[in-house]
């Protein structure tokens, strides 16, 4: 299975930026990852200096709001500002892309493939029916920088033991919500890393330890970035700038955490 940055963010064209860590990526590429967690968040550094992990910074397109930054992220596509109106429209269900080309319907057409979701709702707009267990949280409570993150992070250790699924997405929410109400710079904000990490740590070491997750690729992104009043939706470098990290337990040279 093969999840690159050009097809996860519509990276277009190519670069001398890109021909220093391809080695990297065709190396981690190259290894055989059966199973896929995508996880869309902000955070995390430990395992970038383990060397388990090839980081990056992405460019998402604008406008950088979530339902435009998820069909880039699975299409390849760059977005377009019709998808603003449509990511406010609760009832919308004209964004549909469960008959696009994706790789989550690449997934899913491989023999015994099943995709779980946990997360932001936007996933089950644009992809009804494609998920074989899902629990969608509403990303429009802003106030909520708790259960809407808890929501998410209650089905990880029963997933993790579970072997029937080929691809688990999980979209946590807190930090844009407090980036939204309180700004990046908020008290809110650390705890709320600390957060994201122990939950990357708890995944990371079931890949390590557990035989049926010994061929997974953990990716760890964000779906837009935030600006220095915390806001999102425009073209500034802070909005556009989204990390991108690639955790293979494989291309560690010091596995343990």
């Amino acid at each position: 299975m093969s999840i690159g940055p050009e097809m996860m963010f519509g990276v277009q064209g190519h670069s001398e930026e890109w021909d220093e860590v391809l080695p990297a990526i065709a190396t981690a590429i190259a290894l055989p990852c059966n199973l896929a967690i995508f996880m869309v968040v902000d955070a995390l550094r430990r395992l970038i200096r383990n060397g388990a992990a090839l980081p990056f910074t992405a460019h998402a397109s604008s406008p950088t709001i979530t339902m435009p930054r998820v069909k880039a992220i699975t299409t390849g596509s760059v977005p377009s500002f019709l998808d603003v109106i449509l990511n406010f429209a609760e009832s919308d269900t004209t964004s549909t892309l469960a008959h696009q080309d994706t790789w989550l319907a690449q997934i899913k057409r491989r023999p015994g493939g099943r995709l779980i979701m946990y997360g932001d709702d936007t996933w089950l707009k644009l992809f009804p029916g494609m998920f074989d267990r899902h629990d969608g949280t509403t990303s429009f409570f802003v106030s909520d920088f708790v259960e809407v993150d808890n929501n998410v992070t209650r089905h990880v250790p029963e997933e993790l033991q579970n072997d029937d699924w080929s691809a688990m997405i999980l979209h946590y929410l807190g930090l844009d919500h407090i980036g939204h109400k309180a700004g990046p710079f908020s008290p809110y904000m650390i705890p709320k890393q600390r957060e994201m990490d122990s939950i990357v740590k708890q995944i990371y070491t079931a890949m390590e330890k557990q035989d049926h997750l010994a061929s997974t690729v953990l990716v760890l992104c964000g779906d837009h970035g935030m600006n220095d009043a915390g806001n999102h939706g425009g073209a500034s470098p802070g909005e556009t700038s989204a990390a991108l990290t690639f955790y293979i337990p494989k291309i560690s040279p010091n596995p343990s955490l």
